[in-house]
């Protein structure tokens, strides 16, 4: 499940996006909150699941530029309060390092955001390796490790390599999953607590 990484010094924490939408926030805790759309104020920093033509999940980033700063000051000239300036107040959220001036933003797999007064946030789209139940498809699974077919129902674990994703047996008498220490096809530890394999520990100075 994707989850967002916040940083409280010196600990990062895994912030798991269960729901569709989100706000984010540099003044309060915990920094990221599940909502509604009706609970989302204009011109709150926005986090929005969509879902492509794939089924896949893609992460949107809905951050406002803030209002333009008015400010009155006397003429030089005659000592009237009738000069006015404009001036945008800069950006509120940074993406890897660049200013978001568009106001919204695809995230990809570890992509940095910060915002102003805040420590950085970082999105992960890494899943863990659970045991569920195989939901089937349209022709006949094998397991990788026991070259068996897996019948949709059976308890079995789908390799969280993103590359990878094969399906393998985990019933009591078939454990093909834990069978190694790594995945039949792929270099993935099997431990099924074994935690996240990328935290932006040495990302941060």
């Amino acid at each position: 499940m994707a989850h967002l990484w916040t940083y409280s010094p010196p600990n990062w924490t895994a912030r798991l996006l269960t729901g569709d939408l989100f706000t984010l926030s540099a003044s309060e805790e915990p920094p990221v909150r599940p909502r509604t759309a009706d609970e989302v104020a204009t011109g709150r920093i926005v986090l929005r699941r969509t879902t492509d033509s794939d089924g896949g999940d893609n992460w949107l980033l809905f951050a406002p530029p803030p209002p333009p700063l008015l400010e009155t000051g006397a003429d030089p000239e005659d000592g009237d309060d009738n000069r006015t300036l404009f001036a945008s107040p800069g950006p509120s959220v940074w993406i890897n390092g660049w200013p978001l001036l568009t106001g919204a933003r695809l995230l990809r797999d570890k992509d940095e955001i910060r915002m102003e007064g805040a420590e950085p946030m970082f999105l992960s789209t890494e899943v863990l390796a659970r045991v569920s139940a195989f939901p089937g498809g349209a022709r006949p699974a094998f397991c990788p490790r026991c070259r068996q077919i897996i019948e949709s129902g059976t308890p079995a674990v789908q390799c969280p390599n993103p590359s990878c994703r094969m399906w393998h047996h985990h019933t009591p008498d078939c454990q093909c999953w834990t069978y190694a220490a790594t995945c039949a096809v792929c270099d993935q530890s099997t431990a099924l607590d074994s935690g996240y394999r990328w935290i932006p520990e040495e990302t941060v100075p």
